[in-house]
This record gives structure tokens, sequence and C-alpha cells, in this order.
């Protein structure tokens, strides 16, 4: 979709309805919550705790061409491809966020 006002044009590139949705990581502590508009990234090392990084709007060429970070997923799997590490960040969906993030 392209949004124009005022002689500027956005071309939106929001997450796909699969993309959506709380995901947590395969290491890295890590708990995404991707809805429509924002990307809301918490670490959650350990069971008892959870602390909000990072707030990120949905645009995922924005994303990529700020943060450097490529989503893709496949059912219940998400790959996250980070150029600043050598391996993705593979994830999987949950049914919503942890009690301690949501307390956070």
């Amino acid at each position: 979709m392209t949004i124009c006002a005022g002689g500027t044009c956005f071309v939106t590139n929001f997450p796909d309805r699969d993309l959506r949705g709380v995901w947590r990581s395969d290491g890295y502590g890590l708990v995404i919550d991707i809805s429509l508009t924002r990307m809301n990234i918490y670490e959650a090392s350990t069971p008892n705790s959870c602390l909000h990084w990072v707030t990120l709007p949905a645009n995922l060429d924005l994303v990529e061409r700020l943060a450097g970070y490529q989503f893709s997923s496949q059912g219940d799997a998400l790959k996250i491809n980070v150029t600043a590490i050598s391996n993705d960040v593979d994830a999987t969906r949950i049914d919503a966020l942890p009690d301690t993030c949501t307390a956070a």
C-alpha cells in the first residue's frame, strides 16, 4: 500500500497476518510481539524476568534498513535474519506474552 500526503509518499510494508503474533526465540532470551503497527522486543532470559528492550514500527522495509532485521515465518516458526550476526535467530509462536512481560 502507498500512502501520499502533502507531496510525500510512504510505502507501507506491514507484517502479514501469519507474521503477527508473539514469538519466543530459541536461545537469545527474546520474546517478540509483532502487531500490525509495531514490534515490541523483550529480553526474557529467565522464567522470572522480562525487560522491554525496544519498540519498532512494524514497517518491514524500515526495520530492515535501519536495524538490519528481516523477518519470515512458516507456520509456527519465525526466522529473523540479523545482519550483525552470522546465524539466523529462530523463534516459535507462543499463545501470549508471558505474565512477566505484561507486568513490565
